[in-house]
Formats: C-alpha cells, sequence, structure tokens
C-alpha cells in the first residue's frame, strides 16, 4: 500500500507549527523591559538568516508535497473513492492557499526587523509588534494550512 499523498505535506506544515510556536516561546524574555534593544536587534540579525532559510524550505517542501496531494487520483474507480480523493484534493488546495498566504505577512516582517537594525533602541517596542505579528500570522496562515492538510490526509486513509 502506498503512502498517502498527502502525509508530506502533514508532516512538513506540523514541523512548521511546531517551529511557529517554538520562535514565539524563544521570544517571550524580550518582553522583559530590563531586556536591552540592542541585544534584541543582535538576536534577530543572528536569527534571520536561519529562520528565514527554514521557513522557506519548509515552504517549498510544503508547497511541493501539497500540490501533489492536491492531484490525488482515486486508486479505484469506484464512485466512493473518486468523492474521498476530490474532498482531499480541496482540503489539500485550501491547505496549499493558507502556505501561501503565510508570506503576504513578508513585507511587515521586513519592516519590523528593519527598524529594529536601524534603531536597536527601540526594539523593545517593535518586538512587541513582531510578536502579534507572528502570533496573528500563526493563527491565520500556519496552524489553518495544518489542519487542512489534516484534512486531506483524513479522507485518504
Amino acid at each position: 500500500m502506498a503512502l498517502p499523498r498527502s502525509l508530506p505535506p502533514t508532516i512538513i506544515t506540523s514541523i512548521n507549527v511546531g517551529l511557529a510556536l517554538g520562535g514565539y516561546v524563544l521570544t517571550i524574555p524580550f518582553k522583559n523591559d530590563k531586556f536591552p534593544g540592542p541585544a534584541i536587534a543582535l538576536w534577530f540579525r543572528d536569527f534571520f538568516q536561519p529562520g528565514f532559510i527554514s521557513i522557506t524550505t519548509l515552504a517549498a517542501l510544503t508547497l511541493t508535497t501539497g500540490f501533489r496531494a492536491f492531484r490525488t487520483k482515486p486508486a479505484s474507480a469506484s464512485e466512493v473513492h473518486r468523492a474521498k480523493a476530490k474532498t482531499a484534493s480541496r482540503w489539500a488546495a485550501a491547505g496549499l492557499t493558507f502556505t501561501l498566504l503565510h508570506f503576504t505577512y513578508g513585507n511587515t516582517v521586513l519592516a519590523i526587523m528593519d527598524r529594529i537594525s536601524s534603531k536597536p533602541e527601540a526594539a523593545q517596542t517593535e518586538m512587541a509588534s513582531w510578536m502579534s505579528m507572528h502570533i496573528l500570522r500563526t493563527l491565520t496562515t500556519d496552524i489553518p494550512a495544518w489542519l487542512c492538510f489534516i484534512g486531506a490526509l483524513t479522507y485518504e486513509i
């Protein structure tokens, strides 16, 4: 028996949600007013490249495997299998859409990061903006994408 096509994007989006939650947890100490702004700016400078590489790699893998899941064809010609495959395909399409929507926050992320690096003394305030945006993005794109791929997987198995 072949693995369900929606299994890889489900696993990948699970990792992505884990990274998003981890990113939030790692930044909680920056809420402390005693944490100096220049230290926050330094952390972001060092964090951005590996974080960006991780997220774009996961997104590329999600889009590739998610597109494959979207193109799911039934293994048999029965009406039940066709209906399940069609529903799984729709869930995968929704997961792909939410994955793409994650990147609509890109300009906001870059603007906040630019303000943090150009004015380290104001990093505390900008960090609060980043955390709010990060939570909103996680709740409106990452978690819905993950749930959609789980939905696709449930129709495939």
